[in-house]
């Protein structure tokens, strides 16, 4: 299949509304869109796919692809859009998968971000730092922040990207975007030539190496201002990765340079709201202030997250605050929250008030860092306790809580496993407080189900017991660990506790469960 013929697939495919494209060796063109759609009989040979790669990628891009054996690169076809492709080696045969990327810049109010954020803008130099995981939007904030510049002044924007993710079109200023592998070769010496490009405001993609940490300092020291990103989960932990750039002989000069040209850090978390239509920004926001700058100086960043709770009115926040105001709107659900917290006793304390808008359900293992003061109990999972469960199964301790192993005798639709070590006198009854936190993960299962119910009982005493959940909740069988964190519904808190039993669906076989707090 010749290489036109191939793009003439792309459109088609996209046509049809699929996310994707692949080109794989013995297969014909295929998509996905929640499943996978041929998009032509003919299978493909490995020269098909060669032919594609040289046919979308620059001389310098291909020579890339060649030592790397893997090459992100975008391509744009005349007429019908840019595409994002990514080529790798599989089992010694090429591949190539084509993404459509949209030209749409997304707006700062679309994205729902602090307002505080809008005065970086307004900055004339320095460094601002958007950092997160993988996937958390950062490029996306990169984006809506360097086109109200584009907007609203008069400059020139230099952008250093691996691949271009969003094209700008000039407005008040002039664009110049250069994308690694095309008009450049590394982000080190697009750097190191950009001072005479007589840039204002500048974009690199992503910090990687102490080269280029260095060079981004210095264009921020000599009167540019420069976003860029990095995969770090906070402020504090974002100050302390630049500081790893440098060695030690060099740290404390380092300090005094990112003290004086730091301007502010973003760390963000993209989020699923609580129905499902889409995800929203959680961010903690740093702006830099005499305060901070000496904490900086003085190697004290731990302390800046107290700066960050006390400067409300300058819009700074915590990750804590924002995750807090998330779920207090109804926004996110209180397990998403406590998951992507710090999971302080003080946040714990602060979201239980929090008022639940459905069952929570973490996909994370949960709270189990918490400190140990906040567990009201903690069950014993230890095979010198393991005497004091019952269950309509086996249990066997384990390093990682206990195993549950189905007998074959289940007559109900629950398989059940209940703790009775406060019926046996070794621990006191305790009062339901705010959470229950519940690790599990099921081994294997009678027939395969896209989830299995899960309840949890509680027994005042013998006649008086009540369910936490209205309904039951889904449990997911993917050979991961998952956690449930349900918040104790009001009518509950209070009310004593001797003994609780877990229900899970009787079509499990072996699951284990560890965790077990009530908070």
């Amino acid at each position: 299949m010749k290489r036109t013929g191939i793009l003439n697939v792309v459109k088609r495919g996209i046509n049809q509304g699929v996310q994707s494209v692949f080109f794989f060796e013995g297969f014909p063109p295929l998509g996905s869109n929640g499943g996978i759609t041929r998009l032509s009989k003919e299978p493909l040979t490995n020269n098909d796919i060669v032919e594609l790669l040289q046919g979308t990628t620059t001389e310098m891009q291909f020579e890339r692809f060649t030592k790397d054996n893997e090459l992100d690169y975008t391509y744009e076809m005349g007429g019908f859009g840019r595409f994002r492709m990514c080529a790798f080696m599989r089992r010694g045969s090429l591949g190539i998968v084509v993404r459509p990327v949209s030209d749409a810049l997304p707006s700062f109010d679309e994205l729902g971000l602090p307002d505080s954020l809008k005065g970086f803008t307004k900055y004339r130099s320095g460094l601002i730092l958007v950092t997160g995981p993988s996937a958390s939007g950062k490029s996306t904030t990169v984006a809506a922040l360097l086109e109200m510049i584009n907007r609203e002044r008069m400059c020139h924007i230099v952008t250093i990207e691996d691949p271009i993710e969003f094209v700008f079109r000039p407005k008040r200023s002039i664009v110049s975007q250069r994308e690694i592998g095309r008009d450049t070769k590394s982000f080190s010496g697009a750097l190191r030539r950009i001072v005479r490009e007589d840039a204002d405001i500048i974009f690199v993609g992503e910090i990687r190496d102490r080269e280029s940490m260095r060079a981004a300092l210095e264009l921020a020291e000599t009167g540019a201002l420069v976003f860029s990103t990095l995969h770090t989960l906070n402020v504090a932990q974002t100050i302390n990765r630049i500081m790893d750039f440098f060695p030690d002989q060099e740290k404390n000069t380092a300090r005094i340079q990112i003290a004086n040209v730091l301007r502010a850090v973003v760390s963000q978390r993209l989020l699923l709201k609580t129905d499902a239509t889409c995800c929203v920004c959680a961010c903690e926001v740093m702006k830099v202030n005499p305060a901070i700058r000496n904490l900086i100086r003085e190697d004290k960043i731990h302390q800046i997250v107290t700066i960050l709770d006390t400067s409300k009115n300058e819009g700074m926040t915590s990750l804590d605050e924002s995750l807090r105001m998330l779920s207090k709107q109804g926004v996110i659900d209180v397990a998403q929250a406590i998951a992507h917290s710090s999971r302080s006793s003080k946040f714990i304390e602060d979201i239980a008030d929090v008022k639940p808008t459905k069952d929570g359900i973490s996909t994370t293992r949960g709270i189990m860092a918490l400190e140990k003061d906040l567990a009201v109990y903690q069950a014993d999972l230890s095979v010198t306790n393991l005497s004091s469960f019952d269950a309509s199964g086996r249990l066997f301790s384990t390093p990682v809580g206990f195993l549950f192993r189905d007998t074959g005798t289940l007559k109900g639709p629950y398989h059940f496993a209940a703790d009775y070590t406060i019926l046996n006198g070794k621990k006191d009854p305790f009062r339901l407080k705010s959470f229950l936190n519940i690790s599990y993960k099921i081994l294997e299962t009678k027939i395969e189900k896209p989830v299995y119910a899960f309840k949890v009982r509680v027994f005042e005493d013998s006649k008086n017991d009540y369910e936490l959940t209205e309904r039951p909740l889904d449990l997911i069988k993917d050979g991961n660990w998952h956690t449930i964190t349900i918040q104790i519904p009001q009518i509950y808190t209070n009310r004593t506790v001797k003994f609780y039993m877990l229900l899970f669906d009787g079509d499990i076989k072996e699951i284990s469960f560890d965790n077990i707090f009530f908070l």
